[in-house]
């Protein structure tokens, strides 16, 4: 299948039982917030495009929930695609998304996980904050009951953690480590920048070199950060096989598409990530 119109990338994966379709769209002046919607004509013309006229669209607080479709309590309809949403229940992703369902979100470089195990199929928006417990860095006091989003969505799927050698992970549309930089100087997230490098340099996360790829690097602008990398070590960590996790070309966004670090991108722009769960 070519990528759909409306969309600059596009992957089918044929081998996550069940089968699902992963899509970025072009660059567009549009969010899609639970309660806020904005200009549904976009989003609804991507999906009706691909034949999906059930989508659920939650709405992020770069934090650790994964919904169940129950949480999707508002609904509207546009050009007969039905959007739900949860705006009682922040989340970043969803469990149990069944056959010809879609889950969207809009991002500027923020990754989306596919997880599947079993005919079943989770997804999460993967936000550097959603990956990491900024309180923690911050003060070594947890706030919140997962550290990232990982485990919260494996779990979502695999309860009891007792069929994680089954799990199989994908990583889509990452802002790439050049364009994320952390500045040491800043005035106002210097500090943090650093104790974020102290907590990487002394939790495992390996830095990239000349001959290894790593989930960080420092640069004169700053704190690089590999987030497909951070996300392959936590899903490790979370015992998902080496075998069963997958980063490729498309795990990173594509230099054309807008991020909100490169300089001189319009930070109205976004992009809408699209999974969408099929049989073959």
């Amino acid at each position: 299948m070519s990528t759909p119109r409306g969309f600059s990338a596009w992957q089918i994966i044929e081998g996550g039982q069940p089968t699902f379709m992963v899509g970025c769209s072009e660059p567009v002046d549009c969010h899609l917030y639970s309660g806020k919607t904005h200009n549904l004509e976009t989003p609804a013309a991507l999906l009706s495009g691909i034949g999906v006229n059930i989508a659920f669209a939650p709405s992020s607080n770069f934090g650790t929930q994964i919904l169940n479709r129950g949480r999707f309590t508002h609904s509207s309809v546009f050009n007969g695609v039905h959007f739900h949403f949860a705006p009682e229940s922040p989340g970043e992703g969803m469990v149990d998304l069944r056959i010809g369902e879609a889950g969207i979100y809009t991002a500027m470089g923020c990754p989306m996980i596919v997880a599947t195990l079993a005919g079943n199929l989770a997804w999460a928006h993967a936000g550097r904050d959603c990956l990491f417990d900024r309180g923690f860095i911050d003060t070594q006091v947890s706030s919140r009951a997962h550290p990232s989003v990982v485990s919260r969505l494996l779990n979502s799927l695999d309860p009891l953690a007792k069929n994680r050698d089954d799990v199989r992970v994908w990583v889509f549309y990452s802002i790439k480590p050049t364009d994320f930089s952390h500045d040491f100087n800043h005035p106002q997230h210097g500090p943090f920048n650093k104790r974020f490098l102290d907590y990487l340099g002394t939790r495992g996360y390996p830095e990239s070199t000349a001959f290894t790829s790593g989930c960080w690097h420092t640069s004169p602008e700053g704190l690089h950060l590999d987030l497909p990398k951070i996300i392959e070590v936590q899903c490790r960590d979370q015992g998902v096989k080496p075998g069963n996790m997958h980063l490729g070309a498309y795990s990173y966004l594509l230099d054309t598409l807008p991020t909100t670090k490169k300089p001189g991108d319009d930070p109205n722009k976004r992009n809408y990530i699209v999974v969408v769960t099929r049989l073959l």
